[in-house]
């Protein structure tokens, strides 16, 4: 990136899963964006802005094939309040509106996660759950935790849901930190779960 201008995390759209012969991995399929943020200082005072990136990614069906490659990009830019944006590029107008779509949003929720015995239990309480929660996909951001794409099992709690998961077999703890994704469709809600000592 040129000199003062920084970037953001990517911002990961929702994944999906995939069941290969019983082995379950997350990811994307078709055509998927990665958007990133580009932060520019109200001083840069260029037309236009040369990006410089290289990527590795895994192509899977029943293998994995690795790929790499490098890229350049030159983005126009426009400067002042009354300034004319920039022509979006129709061919990408639906990419970038899926993408958008498919954002994780916070869900405001009080939710606690506490090891017991061979399993994880989360309990969710939130007026903000969907009424059919139990249709949505868990997708942990925590590794090695509970068993990779393990459906969970639903009850209802006073005021939420409660969901039990198998723990992986490289659990070895809880984070101080449980985050997850609940994902239906192009639809996804980030949950914050804080540790609650086991009984």
């Amino acid at each position: 990136l040129p000199a003062g201008v920084t970037v953001g995390d990517i911002e990961w759209p929702a994944p999906q899963r995939f069941d290969v012969e019983g082995i379950v991995n997350f990811g994307y399929a078709d055509t998927v964006l990665l958007p990133i943020t580009l932060h520019v200082p109200e001083e840069f005072s260029d037309s236009s802005i040369t990006i410089a990136a290289k990527a590795s990614w895994l192509i899977c069906e029943i293998e994995c094939i690795p790929g790499s490659g490098s890229y350049q990009l030159s983005v126009p830019i426009t400067t002042g309040r009354g300034a004319e944006l920039a022509a979006a590029d129709p061919r990408w107008i639906a990419d970038f509106d899926r993408a958008s779509t498919r954002q994780p949003r916070p869900l405001e929720a009080n939710a606690a996660v506490r090891h017991v015995e061979s399993h994880v239990l989360i309990d969710i309480r939130s007026a903000n759950l969907p009424s059919d929660i139990a249709a949505w996909e868990v997708f942990p951001l925590a590794a090695q935790v509970i068993v990779n794409g393990a459906y969970p099992m639903w009850s209802k709690l006073d005021g939420g849901m409660r969901m039990r998961l198998p723990i992986s077999d490289a659990f070895v703890g809880l984070p101080a930190h449980f985050d997850f994704l609940l994902v239906k469709g192009d639809q996804a809600l980030l949950v914050n779960a804080h540790v609650t000592p086991s009984p």
